[in-house]
């Protein structure tokens, strides 16, 4: 029997299992960057496609789950309250309020993270370390205050890393980097209207990123660059990533005549060889 991954707590504090629960599905992991306004984002909600996004590009992107790592106050509320939209957020912030923006103005909730739906904690460190990425009770986000003095790396801590950390843990091995740019650009290297212009430093991720090559492999995780500005792994269609994604989900309106004819179905499936299923 596989040990369980200690990585969650419950909103309450207590040690959760959510470990695996999406596998064996392909699914999207996805950034802030401007390749997002490439796509039809709205395809992220077809039946069949799990994702999880960081930061405010889950206010964007209809994904299932998101994280964030910045206080709290830095994201939209609406995600917070989002009961259909899995919430994972650091552990110390669940006892911390966040804050609603109303015809236009910022107000302080009274409300916690922890008070939210759907919602579940984790810890994180600011090192980032290959071989123990996967395997710690602590999702790595850079080299920051914890990083091992033999282990030197630039100084950069990134969201992204605690994304690929949690959809690993749900058990998503296939994984579509989707607004995952490492390209500077003039304006906002954001895929959403934010005043604040883009950060510097992708060659600190883009290292990292190389660092965690040989533990992807090892484990066979796969990451597909969706949008061509990653630049670090191979390309794949917005389209075609979604079709993987949903395997052998039929896209909607779903046909539900006749599964209730009993007597139908098992002449059918005694008529026919067993179905194999499509799960990439």
């Amino acid at each position: 029997m596989a040990m369980l991954d200690p990585l969650l707590v419950s909103r309450n504090g207590k040690l959760t299992d959510l470990s695996g629960l999406w596998a064996p599905n392909p699914g999207f992991l996805v950034g802030t960057g401007p390749s997002l306004q490439l796509h039809d984002l709205s395809r992220l909600r077809e039946r069949g496609v799990i994702s999880l996004a960081v930061n405010n590009a889950a206010a964007v992107a209809p994904v299932r789950a998101w994280t964030f790592s910045d206080p709290q106050s830095k994201f939209h509320h609406g995600l917070f309250l989002d009961p259909a939209m899995m919430t994972f957020a650091p552990e110390p912030k669940l006892g911390r309020r966040f804050v609603a923006k109303v015809d236009g103005k910022f107000r302080a909730c009274t409300a916690k993270v922890g008070h939210c739906p759907n919602t579940f904690g984790y810890g994180r460190v600011s090192k980032f370390v290959p071989e123990t990425f996967f395997s710690e009770k602590w999702a790595h986000w850079g080299a920051g205050k914890d990083q091992p003095k033999n282990r030197p790396l630039p100084g950069s801590l990134c969201t992204i890393f605690l994304g690929l950390r949690l959809l690993v843990y749900l058990g998503v091995k296939r994984i579509f980097l989707l607004g995952v740019d490492h390209r500077k650009g003039k304006d906002s290297v954001y895929g959403f209207p934010e005043m604040k212009k883009g950060r510097k430093g992708f060659w600190k991720e883009k290292r990292m990123w190389e660092e965690l090559k040989p533990e992807l492999k090892r484990r066979g995780i796969e990451l597909f660059d969706v949008g061509g500005l990653c630049e670090m792994f191979p390309r794949v269609e917005f389209d075609e990533a979604v079709e993987q994604c949903k395997g052998s989900v039929p896209s909607e309106p779903f046909d539900t005549v006749g599964w209730n004819d009993k007597r139908t179905v098992v002449e059918d499936c005694k008529a026919g060889a067993p179905l194999r299923l499509r799960w990439y």
